[in-house]
């Protein structure tokens, strides 16, 4: 099916709290899906990639030490991980994925759909916001495969998670105290726009709440 020029969405204010930005949000849907050829999805865990191809996958819990590490690698702009944690987090989330390049594992996300038992405070500021979406928890990218387009192939995944599961949004926050200058542009260029703003980790950082309508450009 070919996607439709922009689409919009138009964000719901729960009681009590009030978005900080205008409540309707529209991009260019076609360009999400543009600039990565080379990735190949399969539902079977343990399924590994050929040379010079993404494969991305369901992660199994001996994926655990490779997702415990390279957490505990990018902790400075992570939420700390341990062996029990992440156990509940793999239980609750509606998708925990590897990426793997050149047949090894390069990088991971996890993510929530709404209704998960989730104590993060961002994910309950979505849950107050959208009766349905699908958060990003995190998407992390193992150094020596970076700048080969993961973040885009876990995020084009992503968006395809919630399009096939009838999702019309999908939230995901970035730091902006200390200002991430990076994150925030990769977003915007995948169609996230601010709907919201917080601070976390005991006033310690700011985050720029985000979110972005789901188009039909995966059918």
């Amino acid at each position: 099916m070919a996607c439709s020029s922009y689409s919009c969405l138009h964000t719901q204010k729960a009681p009590g709290n009030r978005l900080e930005k205008p409540d309707r949000l529209c991009y260019d849907t076609c360009s999400i899906t543009q600039g990565v050829d080379n990735i190949i999805t399969t539902e079977q865990a343990g399924q590994t990639s050929s040379p010079g191809i993404i494969t991305i996958r369901p992660a199994e819990r001996s994926d655990f030490p490779f997702i415990l590490k390279l957490n505990e690698e990018n902790v400075t702009v992570l939420s700390p991980l341990d062996g029990s944690r992440l156990e509940a987090l793999y239980r609750q989330s509606a998708a925990t994925r590897i990426a793997e390049a050149d047949g090894q594992p390069a990088a991971f996300f996890i993510a929530f759909r709404e209704g998960a038992d989730y104590d993060s405070e961002n994910y309950r500021w979505f849950s107050g916001q959208y009766p349905k979406f699908l958060y990003i928890d995190r998407i992390v990218i193992d150094r020596p495969f970076r700048k080969m387009g993961l973040g885009r192939a876990l995020y084009q995944h992503a968006f395809r998670i919630a399009e096939e599961s009838g999702v019309p949004v999908l939230t995901a926050e970035i730091d902006t105290v200390p200002y991430n200058e990076t994150s925030l542009r990769f977003h915007e260029a995948m169609g996230f726009r601010e709907v919201g703003t917080q601070w976390v980790r005991n006033h310690s950082i700011r985050v720029s709440l985000q979110a972005a309508p789901v188009p039909d450009c995966f059918s």
